[in-house]
């Protein structure tokens, strides 16, 4: 996820401080890295500790000094997580918060244009409910949207409509196999892609994926590395 989002940013040239900022903290990111750091503290830490007391300590009292060691570093490294987590999930709010600003300042419209459009939607959505009403195959769903498409290329209004007017599709595909409606699906994705880029342009386009990366992301980006420490309690192996 963290290429793609790299390549939205850079592919349309978005210079925005919250947006890189949660960027560099994404890539700066090395997997497993602090769960890595973690096993070898403790197993450096604990053969010091075994230099220094294996022949005063028994070994009960040797495991239970081990043991401490494990639980000082465990509780020190998910400390860690979760300090540097908050920090992340604060700029990913904040660079969320960011790209929905520049999407609604590039969608601000007069009164004029917006009587405009909605005209235009409700014409179309009410010649596409005949339309679709006796589209009862995929390939004849497709072949309608495709007609629309088409005329969206040349016409930036009915590019707008259209757009407004793709869940018509969506509930019609609804109805279908699901080898039609999977493959309906997509193209309707890819079809509303394609709209968004030739209404609003490739940067605006960029920040609506950006808000979309960004929202699906974890809630905990070190989870992997959680996973790890908690899956390794046995301290035997450092005895």
């Amino acid at each position: 996820m963290t290429n793609e989002l790299n390549n939205i940013v850079n592919e349309v040239g978005i210079i925005d401080e919250p947006i890189n900022d949660v960027l560099l903290h994404l890539n700066n990111i090395q997997p497993m890295s602090k769960a890595e750091t973690f096993t070898q503290t403790v197993k450096e830490r604990a053969e010091a500790f075994k230099n220094e007391y294996k022949d005063t300590y028994t070994p009960q009292a040797l495991k239970e000094g081990i043991q401490a060691i494990y639980d000082e570093e465990k509780a020190k490294v998910e400390q860690s997580i979760q300090s540097e987590n908050e920090s992340f999930q604060a700029k990913r709010i904040k660079a969320i918060e960011r790209a929905k600003q520049q999407i609604a300042h590039s969608d601000d419209l007069d009164s004029s244009e917006i009587s405009k459009r909605v005209y235009h939607t409700q014409t179309l959505q009410s010649d596409l409910s005949l339309e679709l009403m006796n589209a009862d195959t995929g390939s004849s769903i497709s072949a309608i949207l495709s007609e629309k498409m088409e005329l969206a290329s040349r016409d930036k209004m009915k590019a707008i409509a259209l757009l407004s007017s793709l869940h018509l599709f969506a509930n019609k595909i609804d109805g279908l196999h699901d080898q039609e409606r999977a493959y309906l699906l997509t193209k309707l994705k890819m079809n509303k892609d394609e709209l968004n880029k030739m209404i609003y342009g490739n940067k605006h386009e960029a920040y609506r994926q950006v808000i979309e990366h960004l929202e699906k992301m974890d809630t905990n980006i070190y989870t992997a590395d959680k996973l790890s420490i908690n899956m390794n309690s046995n301290i035997e192996r450092y005895l």
